[in-house]
């Protein structure tokens, strides 16, 4: 999904940026001397976020959005299309 919308603004990615895949991901989990913890987020709720902003705009913390949070939020327990969210964060810590 993200490919997409890299495509909406105008000369937003340069020419050497690309999202991460699933490939480049995985191998950061077990690094040696690393604790890495990752965050992901946006394979529902961003989507969902993008059209209830337009159709309840003066309810920004709405039903639709919560289950799409608790939908998510199972989603990754699971470990089900990590690899299609909008954002991973990722936290690396040396391990002592």
């Amino acid at each position: 999904m993200i490919k997409v919308f890299r495509k909406a603004p105008p000369n937003a990615p340069t020419e050497d940026e690309s999202p991460f895949t699933g490939k480049q991901v995985r191998p950061l989990e077990n690094q040696l001397g690393w604790r890495t913890k990752f965050v992901y987020c946006g394979v529902l709720e961003m989507h969902l976020s993008l059209v209830t902003s337009k159709l309840m705009h003066s309810r920004p913390d709405n039903f639709i959005l919560r289950c799409a949070d608790k939908g998510e939020a199972w989603l990754h327990r699971r470990r089900w299309l990590l690899s299609w969210n909008q954002y991973i964060v990722f936290n690396l810590l040396k391990a002592r």
